[in-house]
This record gives structure tokens, sequence and C-alpha cells, in this order.
């Protein structure tokens, strides 16, 4: 019995074998990854930080960001500080921009593609140096990519639309719209007009008690939820950066002081200033604020105060009803 044909057919079974395991299933997703890292518009910004940021969008403000340490903070058109993951999001989206593909290669008619004039740009600087600026226009037919190109390059070429948005933010987005930062373990005093209005104070010990409408001991971690709450204060509008016509905004004395915090040791006060209604930008409903000794005067939906406004029973220890013993218990009965 003649095995050889046997034999050639098992080895090339095995050869076969080996080349799918060792090609396709081991090599395949680095033959991937590399395709993937073949499609990076910016392929420089591989493992770099980008650490400045100017962005130029159409009938909007423009402005350029730069990265301190793990900060970023607004340079221009005003300074002050910025939104730190609105602004990390659009970082990483132009480090990992890809070419889903290309339009016209040179000699295109930028017009065509919404680039000339250019809906939007955001040049960038990294760490190591490299620097480069986007430039984005119109939106595909279909609505699911945008037309792009390098400055410097003739190539127009696709990005995915979701891409455009998040790298071409908003004046507003990218700034920090925290009404203030403190700790709330360093608050020794809460003073509130907010609704009925609440004053507490915390003892020696770090137990907090309600001081008025009434005194009684409150639950502690109702009152840390609560100063919690009060942190996470968010700006929804900024009205005036200058802060001077105070009258015009019903901010100035005697405006309500909303909201007072009295901290540990020597710190100021931070004191919340309430002002006459506003109409939001985009119809909603709010009022005018500013936190004492600071220019800016900003804007909040209604909402925000109602989140803040505390009531007693939402502070005190529910007190449990205690059953009578049976024992003792008189029964009354009908007098003949």
């Amino acid at each position: 019995m003649n095995l050889r044909p046997a034999f050639i057919g098992l080895f090339f079974a095995l050869a076969l074998g080996s080349f799918w395991y060792f090609y396709e299933y081991k090599g395949g997703p680095e033959r991937e990854k590399s395709k993937e890292s073949a499609k990076l518009v910016f392929p420089e910004l591989k493992g770099q930080e980008i650490v400045e940021l100017s962005a130029l969008i159409k009938d909007k403000q423009g402005y350029t960001l730069r990265k301190n340490g793990e900060a970023w903070s607004l340079s221009d058109p005003i300074e002050a500080a910025g939104d730190k993951s609105q602004i990390s999001q659009s970082a990483e989206e132009i480090r990992d921009l890809k070419n889903e593909g290309v339009a016209i290669e040179k000699d295109a008619d930028l017009k065509q593609f919404g680039l000339d004039p250019f809906y939007g740009s955001a040049a960038f600087k990294a760490s190591s140096g490299a620097a480069g600026t986007l430039i984005l226009g119109s939106d595909s037919p279909d609505g699911q990519y945008a037309y792009a190109m390098v400055s410097g390059k003739a190539a127009v070429f696709m990005v995915r639309n979701f891409s455009k948005a998040r790298i071409l933010k908003d004046l507003k987005a990218v700034r920090d719209k925290t009404v203030w930062s403190f700790s709330p373990s360093e608050v020794q005093k809460i003073d509130t007009s907010i609704g009925k209005g609440l004053k507490l104070e915390k003892d020696a010990q770090g137990a907090w008690a309600l001081v008025w409408p009434l005194k009684v001991k409150t639950r502690k971690t109702a009152v840390e939820d609560w100063l919690t709450q009060i942190n996470q204060l968010q700006i929804d509008g900024f009205v005036d950066e200058a802060g001077k016509d105070l009258k015009k905004y019903g901010l100035a004395a005697p405006a309500t002081k909303c909201l007072v915090l009295t901290l540990k040791g020597d710190a100021k006060p931070l004191v919340l200033i309430q002002g006459s209604k506003a109409v939001l930008e985009g119809g909603g409903q709010g009022r005018y604020y500013r936190v004492q000794d600071r220019p800016l005067i900003f804007s909040m939906q209604e909402y925000r105060e109602r989140m803040i406004e505390k009531k007693t029973e939402d502070l005190v220890e529910k007190k449990e009803a205690t059953p009578v013993p049976a024992a003792k218990a008189v029964k009354k009965t009908a007098k003949p």
C-alpha cells in the first residue's frame, strides 16, 4: 500500500493549518491594528499629549487653551479655568482622529466641501513640540462624515461627523462652569434663605445641628450630602465678566444673600447673591447670581436652586412613635 499521497496530503494540511494559525489567528489583530494606525491623520501625536489648543468656529467666538500640569485654562479671549473633561475629549479626538477616506487628492474646489470659507479649525501643539492645524468643512451628503484637510496639505478627506462635534466646541462648553470649589469638611456654618430658610452650625466634634428655625441635631450624612450638592452647582450662562452694573441684574445692595457658607479659620465666607429673574439662552427660566467679592455675573436655571433647597425634615432624624404598652393601656367605655 502506497502511503506517500496520504503523507503529502497530511503535510499540506498541517502547513495550511499552521499558516492560518500564525497569519490569520495570531497575526490578524496586529495587522488590523497596523491598518488602523495607518489611518491616523496626525501619526506624530501617537503617545503624545496635546498641551495647547486653539479653535476657530464659524459665527462663534474663537479661543485658546493651555494645559498646565493636569489643569486646562483659557488664555484668550479671557483668562479663566477650563473644563477639563470637555477639553480632554477634544484633545484625545484630535490625537486619535482617523482618515475615513480621501475625497480628492489635490486641486480640490474647496468651496464644494465647505472648506473655503471653512466651518472651523483646530490648531494644536504637543508636549513633543509637534504642531498642526485641522480644517473642517461641511458634512457629507449622508451626514455620517465631515470633509477635512490638514493645513499645508492638498488632500481633502473625510472624518466621522461626531469627531467634528467633539473637536469644535463653543467657548461656553470648554469653560469651567462650577460656581465655586470648596472642601465640605471646611464648612462650619450654613445660612440659607432658599425656601423657608435654615441655619446650621457644626460643633467641635464635627456634629451638625439646626439652630434656626428650631434647635435640633441633624443627620451628619444628610448635611454632608447637601454640601456636596452645593459644591457641584453649575453656571448656565456667563452674563457679565466685569460685573459693573449690578442694578441691571437685581444684584445691587440690598440684594438677597441666599446662601452663606462660613469656613474654618480665617478663610472668607462663600456668599451666593441672588438677583432678578432671567430668561436664559434657549428660553429657560432662571435668575442672575454672583459670588460675593467676584466680578462675574452669571445665570442659573431655576431647578438648580430647587436642588439645593432643604427643609428641616430633610436633615433631622425621623422620630419613630413609641407604642403604648398593652398593660398600661386605658380602655375607655361608654357611661351607662
